[in-house]
């Protein structure tokens, strides 16, 4: 669909057009707060974990990030992957996080599972 969703550290998260390669279009960014680390996109949402905490954008109208809400985990966060309605957050020497989403609510308190 020619559409690049993109950390940009310090500047939280990006929408990027890549329909013209050689000049990409700023859609929309989101400024999260913290130093995005890294992302996932699944259907209408971006999970954006940075070293501190982890939030949930919606993005179901690309050119309107929406901030469903932010979550902090025990320990700093290393990845994040998306299934369904849960945002599963590796965590660095602290095992995983589970967070679930389900708009129109707010993301829950992390779950922890240790290592």
């Amino acid at each position: 669909n020619n559409i690049a969703y993109v950390s940009v550290q310090w500047n939280g998260v990006a929408i990027v057009d890549l329909s013209s390669p050689k000049t990409p279009v700023k859609i929309s960014s989101f400024t999260t707060g913290g130093a995005v680390e890294k992302l996932d996109v699944s259907s209408n949402f971006i999970v954006a974990a940075d070293y501190k905490d982890t939030r949930v954008l919606d993005i179901t109208d690309p050119k309107v990030i929406g901030d469903l809400g932010t979550v902090v985990p025990t320990g700093t966060s290393r990845d994040v992957v998306i299934s369904s309605y849960f945002a599963y957050n590796a965590m660095d020497g602290d095992g995983l996080a589970v967070i679930m989403f389900k708009p129109p609510n707010t993301p829950a308190p992390p779950t922890p599972v240790p290592s």
